[in-house]
């Protein structure tokens, strides 16, 4: 190689050194000249040179390195932890609530910790993540205003109160303060409004408005039951010269245990008192002892005489009497007042088992017309050898009142022991053959022409009574036999206008039915002759009405049975009749 082409070849190598492949520009061969007048350098020379550069290289290379490498390591640790966070007071923060990466890990340097934020503040912490300690700094800010319930207040004047005794259910996650907005006016009667403040530890300020009331009375008094109903003097905190009670319990109402308002007026205003009515007093009582049916119903009550409490008293068992014997058994009676308070007492007790059913009376075969209701228990009555609550039953589930034929009925009387008797009657449906249907609206007709939809009932009463009166002429036809149907008759009274006692009963009966006034027929005892009426019901008890002509023309339409019993006896005792076939009648 000639001397010029080994120069040539140096520059570009120490070129190299300062440049790379990439940003090298091309370099133009020249000819080099050293100092000592044209000779070419040595080639030991060129050698140590190249070493020199290489080394250079090699330590250019290994500082970069270790910066890229130092340049990583901060960029890791500065962009891995915020260094300042602001957390809402009664948060819960943890250490990776710092990370800027949340797939990182972090802990607080003292295990278990968990920083303080029940108040507003600045504080430093101590985190570690993965190879870095951090020194971070969390505030805790309060930033929502307190939140509270009105509580309305009633004083009695001359008391004071606080602020924060007109506010309830405070919420908020820092201690609050309550402070009036304006101090209210203790020494004034009455209701008036009040102004709160409630400031946190955040500064947050919240205002709530309430009620004062200062009350001249008592709002609560408590009194034992039968203590007299209190007066001013027991209610009044002051003195005050137009105070009056406007309304109070009664003394009956002090005998039982329970709150009780007192209604009281000062100064124009009305001020309330609850009087609280206690019963600390235990019961005194005397008993008896007691013979009696088993089934007879006897109480815990039956056996008592005399009682001494404020309040009224229910009675028990202290363990309940074996209702199968007959021998004589001693019981506990209980006493307890309206305050839970009890006394007890022992009495004996000798039981007879009632073996004796209940007897019926006046249960017999009925004869009826197609059409005729069936009154099964008129004139019926039931006894027993103890018992006065009686199960008293019909059964005559195949008896159709409008077919013609022959019907079975069975009466059952059960009393409390569960003895039973039992009757069968026979019930006969002659045929009719006028229909209740034709007399109906033949009656409909008539009323229609006397009567008025704003007549009472009475007024109603004394119409039918003039239109059969004074409608019908009297005539014997005969038709007072056994077993006479009241449907002809009634026909004979609408249409022909004339007949006996039982066309006057019937007509009547009709009238007052289709008129929707409660009646029932009633018959005289018989004797050489017979006489029907009616009684009526308007809401006012059982009165006779027989509207028959009688030749001293009596005003029998609304008659009680002492004045029909009298007119009775003066006429051959006209309406005699037997009392235990009907219903109590007024005047008996």
């Amino acid at each position: 190689m000639s001397k010029q082409s080994k120069d040539t070849a140096w520059e570009i190598e120490d070129l190299d050194a300062g440049t790379t492949e990439e940003n090298a520009a091309p370099v133009k061969e020249r000819p080099v000249r050293s100092e000592d007048g044209g000779r070419g350098r040595s080639g030991s020379g060129r050698k140590r040179r190249r070493k020199k550069g290489a080394a250079l290289v090699l330590v250019l290379l290994l500082l970069a390195a270790l910066g890229l490498a130092g340049f990583a390591v901060y960029r890791d640790y500065s962009s891995r932890m915020r260094m300042r966070a602001v957390a809402e007071v009664g948060t819960q923060v943890l250490a990776t609530d710092f990370l800027r990466d949340p797939s990182k890990s972090a802990a607080y340097e003292e295990p278990g910790f968990l920083p303080d934020t029940a108040h507003p503040g600045e504080q430093e912490l101590t985190i570690r993540s993965g190879l870095y300690r951090y020194h971070v700094t969390l505030v805790t800010e309060d930033t929502v205003a307190p939140q509270a319930a009105a509580k309305l207040l009633t004083i009695l004047y001359g008391e004071r109160a606080e602020a924060a005794d007109f506010v309830t259910d405070i919420q908020d996650m820092t201690q609050v303060s309550v402070s009036f907005a304006g101090r209210p006016d203790f020494d004034r009667i009455g209701t008036s409004q009040v102004a709160l403040l409630l400031t946190d530890e955040g500064g947050n300020v919240t205002e709530v408005l309430s009620e004062l009331t200062v009350s001249p009375v008592l709002p609560e008094l408590t009194l034992e039951a039968g203590d007299p109903v209190p007066g001013l003097s027991d209610l009044l905190v002051g003195d005050f010269a137009d105070a009056e009670i406007i309304s109070a319990p009664s003394e009956d109402d002090m005998h039982h245990v329970g709150t009780l308002e007192i209604l009281s007026g000062v100064q124009g205003e009305h001020f309330l008192t609850f009087l609280h009515v206690t019963d600390t007093k235990a019961p005194s009582f005397s008993v008896q002892d007691l013979q009696c049916f088993a089934s007879s119903g006897f109480t815990p009550g039956s056996f008592v005489t005399e009682v001494s409490d404020a309040t009224d008293l229910s009675w028990s068992y202290a363990t309940e009497p074996d209702l199968t014997s007959e021998q004589p058994q001693e019981v506990e009676i209980i006493g307890t007042d309206e305050g839970g308070n009890t006394s007890s007492r022992r009495a004996m007790l000798t039981l007879t088992i009632d073996r004796e059913a209940p007897v019926m009376e006046g249960v017999k075969d009925m004869v009826i017309r197609e059409g005729d209701t069936l009154a099964y228990k008129q004139g019926v009555t039931v006894t027993d050898n103890c018992d006065t609550d009686i199960t008293f039953t019909v059964d005559a589930p195949d008896v159709d009142p409008n077919k013609e034929g022959i019907y079975r009925a069975t009466y059952t009387a059960t009393d409390r022991a569960g003895n039973t008797t039992q009757q069968t009657i026979q019930i006969t449906v002659l045929h009719r053959d006028i229909s209740i249907d034709e007399v109906n609206a033949l009656a409909d007709q008539v009323l229609a022409d006397i009567l008025t939809p704003d007549m009472t009932e009475m007024e109603k009463l004394k119409k039918i009574y003039s239109y059969v009166y004074n409608n019908i002429g009297y005539e014997n036809r005969g038709k007072t036999e056994d077993g006479a149907d009241w449907v002809p008759a009634a026909y004979e009274g609408l249409v022909m206008r004339t007949g006996d006692c039982l066309t006057y009963a019937s007509t009547s009966k009709v009238l007052l039915t289709r008129a929707g006034i409660e009646n029932i027929d009633i018959c005289k005892i018989p004797t050489s002759r017979k006489h029907f009426w009616n009684l009526v019901n308007i809401g006012e008890g059982w009165y006779h009405f027989d509207a028959c002509r009688r030749s001293d023309h009596p005003y029998l339409c609304y008659v009680d049975d002492a004045t029909l019993m009298a007119y009775s006896a003066e006429h051959h005792n006209s309406h005699m009749y037997v009392r235990d076939d009907y219903p109590e009648i007024v005047g008996q």
